[in-house]
């Protein structure tokens, strides 16, 4: 199992020290776990910990339990730090409180996986999760020089006949192109066939409004709810060719204020040539709807 912890972790994105992959046995006691997991926890290297158990013959599961809670029990009052603890004892899944020390302990929860393998993709998703709310907020690429009013109009005279809240409306062509002037975008007016294509839609989403899904060259889909940051967008083209990022950070831009604009754009669907980051006009859809994609309320 420890074999199956490390290189799990390592394809999580986890930094796995082979120094601290410590295998107990099957037929160890269960006081060396609660050793083991007290010196660990204690080890100001070490920021996580997955533990594994499993069961082989005639064992007891509580007797692991809670020398585990021990373990963990003794490393915090010793550190006064909390550290993230996962469990694989194979034959617990969901949330384990393991055995109480004495009526004054506090309960402790913890994350409890059938296979070694989840407890180290979960883990891996709370490092992930940690650097992201350690950095920076982003910052909103607001151009305040583009004529929405115009593009709201387009857009008003369309539903002046169609009101109902549940019709979902398709915008012309020319009406989209027009739109789309509005806000600086560039068209790709040949009609040859495309090779290289990014491709953007635009749908909602009934929590967070609408989502903006691009898919790159090489198939890697990135998808985020509006409106973008310029850290948003930086994420999203980290693999473009350096000569190109400029002018997607402006296309992106661009797309996520005329999404913020508009508020009765329900979907979007175009393509960018990869070499001049132009709009295909051959492949560019639209749908409206009277009463728009429903933004969460914070």
């Amino acid at each position: 199992m420890t074999t199956i912890f490390a290189d799990a972790g390592e394809s999580n994105g986890l930094n796995v020290d082979s120094n601290n992959s410590i295998n107990l046995g099957a037929f160890t006691l269960p006081e060396n776990y609660e050793k083991v997991v007290k010196e660990k926890l204690s080890d100001e290297k070490i920021d996580a910990l997955l533990i594994g158990f499993a069961c082989v013959g005639n064992c007891n599961i509580n007797a692991v339990s809670k020398a585990i809670r021990k373990g963990v029990s003794s490393a915090v009052k010793e550190t006064n730090i909390n550290k993230p603890v996962l469990l694989c004892l194979m034959v617990e899944v969901g949330l384990v409180t393991l055995v109480k020390e004495d009526e004054n302990d506090e309960d402790k929860m913890f994350p409890a996986f059938r296979f070694p393998e989840s407890a180290a993709r979960a883990l891996g998703k709370i490092v992930k999760y940690a650097e992201f709310i350690k950095s920076p907020a982003g910052i909103l690429v607001w151009d305040k020089e583009i004529d929405s009013e115009h593009a709201r109009k387009i857009i008003q005279n369309i539903l002046k006949d169609n009101s109902k809240e549940d019709k979902i409306l398709n915008v012309n062509k020319n009406d989209v192109i027009k739109i789309f002037n509005t806000f600086g975008f560039i068209f790709y007016d040949k009609d040859d066939e495309i090779e290289e294509q990014i491709s953007v839609n635009v749908k909602p989403d009934t929590l967070f409004g609408p989502l903006i899904e691009i898919q790159l060259p090489d198939k890697t889909k990135f998808v985020r709810i509006t409106p973008l940051t310029d850290r948003d967008i930086e994420e999203a083209i980290t693999e473009i060719d350096k000569t190109k990022r400029n002018a997607l950070k402006l296309i992106f831009a661009k797309l996520s204020q005329m999404i913020e604009e508009l508020p009765w754009l329900w979907e979007l669907e175009m393509y960018l040539e990869f070499n001049s980051m132009q709009i295909n006009k051959n492949n560019l859809y639209m749908n409206i709807k009277p009463g728009g994609a429903k933004r969460p309320v914070y």
